[in-house]
């Protein structure tokens, strides 16, 4: 659970509804039936039309992902590696069939399935780099359709603003007129609001979020590829070393030397994979 994304929706919701109070204003006038339907079918509309409707389908599945995405585990996939590295110098390649089986991460699984099979590096990076490409190109398109929303809904805001105020403008009642004058303008706060506070703060973290999974991926690639070229737990270790921070590379050390116990010796590694991985397609 990522408890940054949650906080943050929270604090901004209530720095504005604390201002509104704070100005004097009764947040039962914040409320404008119109407005909210200009904005919430308008925005939505509008972004179907840019995007295939499967995209469009998976909106929950991606604010899902903003919100799950939580620590990723840089260090304990290292340490995972160098486990699985000192296994295969020990036992051969063979003896990672078991491994298979308990690995949860669908790109260490998948490549050591093919080195397993003994697929030629060069294949297994193809195959591995053309896969992390995809899952890629699917998580981008979380990041576009919020991005998208965020860029639409102040324009419907402002469409939304335009037709109150040509309401209000054919008021001959003073007091009418004002009244109408201050719920045009709803349109436009719910259309900033939202964009601002939901859509596009959602889109960056996706964003992010890509970008270390990304990183993350990477660093299991070449991991195993290490693993396949029979490379020592120790260099395995040095090799990743570079993705991680100073506390991971001081744990993944420890890590190198349960890799050179004999076989049967408890290695204390984590096998599952990283919290809150976004969902695979």
């Amino acid at each position: 659970m990522d408890f940054a994304t949650i906080g943050g929706l929270v604090g901004a919701f209530a720095a504005v509804l604390g201002a509104a109070m704070l100005e004097g204003t009764h947040l039962g006038a914040l409320f404008n039936l119109p407005g909210i339907i200009l904005i919430g079918f308008g925005t939505t509309g509008a972004t179907m039309a840019a995007f295939p409707i499967a995209t469009v389908l998976k909106l929950p599945k991606y604010f899902l992902n903003s919100l799950l995405g939580g620590h990723i585990g840089f260090g304990h996939r290292a340490q995972r590696l160098v486990q699985l590295a000192g296994k295969a110098r020990r036992e051969g390649m063979l003896a990672l069939e078991a491994e298979v089986k308990e690995e949860k991460d669908w790109l260490i699984k998948k490549g050591l399935m093919l080195m397993i099979d003994g697929e030629k590096a060069e294949v297994v990076r193809e195959l591995l780099e053309t896969e992390i490409g995809i899952w890629e190109h699917e998580q981008r398109q979380g990041e576009a359709i919020f991005t998208s929303l965020g860029g639409n809904a102040p324009t419907l805001g402002i469409i939304g603003t335009v037709l109150g105020l040509i309401h209000a403008l054919g008021q001959s009642d003073p007091k009418t007129m004002a009244a109408a004058i201050g719920s045009a303008f709803m349109a436009t706060l719910y259309g900033v609001g939202v964009a601002n506070l939901v859509y596009l703060p959602i889109g960056g973290k996706l964003k992010v979020q890509v970008e270390e999974y990304r990183k993350l991926y990477e660093m299991s690639l070449e991991g195993l590829m290490a693993i396949g070229g029979g490379d020592t737990p120790r260099l395995v270790g040095e090799k990743l070393s570079v993705y991680l921070s100073e506390k991971e590379r001081n744990h993944l050390k420890k890590s190198e030397s349960e890799a050179k116990a004999p076989a049967g010796a408890p290695a204390g590694v984590p096998a599952e994979a990283p919290d809150g991985a976004p969902v695979k397609a």
